[in-house]
């Protein structure tokens, strides 16, 4: 037996123990060969993967395989497409359980599948595939394995044989630690965020980040090994908090959110294939024929036959063929022979000739922020007191300055200018120098710094801490901390986030 087979046998074992949840120690096993970079939008085994769902797609939904995806509405949309690029698939009753938690073997697969690593996975699997049984019938295999697991032959179960390539993929390519999988217990957001951030080889930048400032109020029920993980994985906008400002790395993840996470990262990845999927404005249905025009400078015009058994999503939602309209948007999908079996439609109507401009950009008062199970909705009050609402994606930028923060350290009031395109927001940034007046409500000296409390003319009271050796006047009299009382009518100068100026425009009641 050659070392090289040796090693993977080590590695495969180590796995089956695993499997069998048997004790095992930690052993290396040597890397396949695989894509090394994450690169999927010119990745010929996802569009394989892709025309392979696709021809499967309607009779699935003849057998009602959409069934339950109302279960988990926010999540419709990523369910569909990724149903569509063959990274998820559901039981074998037709349904999905969109909320029921995924399990790590589970997890495992559908990233190997997200990531267009299908085919490296299943021949593992055909590879080494013969062992289980043998093993298990406790077959003499002397000479062929390590003597030192010749005693764990009759405790293997096969249960997991289906799985068995791509966990050794996973443990092969460092995505998972064998000591850090228990295939069959459910997935955490934590242990999703490693997985994750390793898959897309950005295990470096993570450890690199093990002691990074969380967000989160609950940060320290982050696991130490993890800590890391979870920074680079919201960096990334692969995981995002929740709207209380906890991060809840003990819950699992969902079936719904883990498709929702891999459809993000394709959508990021700007994963597409023109001869399977089309961008556009519907200019037309006539019977079972829509007529498109796509996007983008050609703007060509093309028209396929939908499927009897089409899938039609409309804003979020399940739909029929009926429910659309032109000029609705669409993003259409078609299989081998040109058929449309899924349409993805928005009711907003554009122009099909006129579009709007790709890259607009918005500036105002941060007067809201929150979460609505798919990403963060911002809300800015313009110049002129209009409101807007605008969504922001999980993998904008988002600066104070020059220092990245995350969407959570936002403050309400901040002016801040977002750039958007195609309506949302990719690129946010606080405008470090603005003024804010209100009425001083209190001062709070401690060891290490001052904070204000300032009541705003709606009402609202925020905290405001002061920079060191920030400025008191009152006029053109220079006064100090100590000189401010609450009543006064102040205007604080904010650079960075911090006061760097207080302005008395008028004196409270002595």
């Amino acid at each position: 037996m050659s070392k090289l087979t040796a090693r993977r046998t080590v590695g495969f074992l180590l796995v089956v123990a695993l499997m069998a949840l048997i004790p095992c120690s930690a052993l290396a096993a040597p890397k396949y060969s695989v894509t090394g970079k994450l690169n999927l939008k010119g990745n010929q085994q996802l569009k394989r993967l892709m025309q392979e769902s696709l021809e499967n797609f309607e009779a699935e939904q003849q057998d009602g395989q959409d069934g339950d995806w109302n279960e988990a509405p926010w999540a419709v949309e990523s369910i569909a497409r990724g149903y569509a690029r063959g990274i998820v698939r559901g039981y074998e009753d037709g349904l999905f359980r969109p909320n029921q938690p995924v399990k790590q073997v589970e997890a495992l697969v559908m990233v190997v599948r997200a990531l267009g690593l299908e085919e490296e996975a299943l021949k593992i699997g055909r590879e080494y595939q013969w062992m289980i049984p043998a093993l298990s019938q406790n077959r003499n295999l002397k000479g062929k394995v390590p003597d030192d697991w010749l005693a764990y032959a009759g405790a293997i179960r096969p249960s997991l044989s289906w799985a068995l390539g791509y966990i050794l993929l996973a443990v092969d390519q460092d995505w998972v630690d064998p000591l850090e999988l228990q295939p069959n217990t459910p997935a955490t957001r934590a242990w999703a965020a490693m997985v994750l951030v390793r898959a897309m080889g950005l295990k470096e930048e993570a450890l690199a980040a093990a002691n990074a400032q969380l967000p989160f109020s609950d940060a320290s029920a982050i696991p130490a090994d993890k800590r890391g993980y979870v920074s680079v994985a919201v960096e990334h906008g692969l995981l995002a908090g929740y709207p209380d400002n906890t991060f809840k790395p003990q819950k699992p993840v969902t079936r719904a959110e883990m498709t929702t996470i891999l459809d993000r990262l394709h959508e990021s990845e700007g994963v597409e294939f023109g001869d399977l999927e089309y961008k556009g404005t519907i200019l037309g249905l006539e019977g079972s024929k829509i007529r498109i025009q796509e996007s983008g400078k050609t703007g060509s015009i093309k028209e396929f036959t939908v499927s009897a058994d089409a899938l039609v999503i409309l804003d979020g939602k399940l739909s029929t063929l009926s429910a659309i309209k032109a000029p609705y948007e669409v993003r259409l999908y078609v299989n081998g022979s040109g058929t449309a079996v899924l349409l993805i439609c928005k009711s907003r109507e554009v122009n099909p000739v006129t579009p709007a401009p790709v890259e607009s950009q918005v500036e105002g008062e941060l007067t809201g922020i929150s979460w609505d199970g798919n990403g963060w909705i911002l809300s800015l009050k313009d110049s002129n007191g209009e409101v807007k609402t605008i969504r922001v994606s999980t993998a904008a930028v988002v600066k104070r300055g020059d220092t990245p923060i995350s969407v959570t350290q936002l403050q309400l009031h901040e002016r801040i200018r977002v750039r958007l395109r195609e309506g949302v927001g990719f690129e946010v940034a606080v405008i470090t120098s603005q003024e804010i007046s209100g009425r001083l409500v209190a001062v709070v000296t401690t060891d290490n710094s001052v904070s204000l409390t300032i009541r705003l003319s709606d009402g609202s009271q925020y905290n405001y801490v002061l920079a060191a050796g920030a400025s008191v006047t009152f006029g053109n009299q220079p006064l100090t901390v100590a000189d401010l009382k609450p009543g006064d009518t102040v205007t604080l100068r904010l650079e960075n986030g911090l006061v760097a100026g207080v302005r008395i425009t008028a004196r409270g009641a002595s």
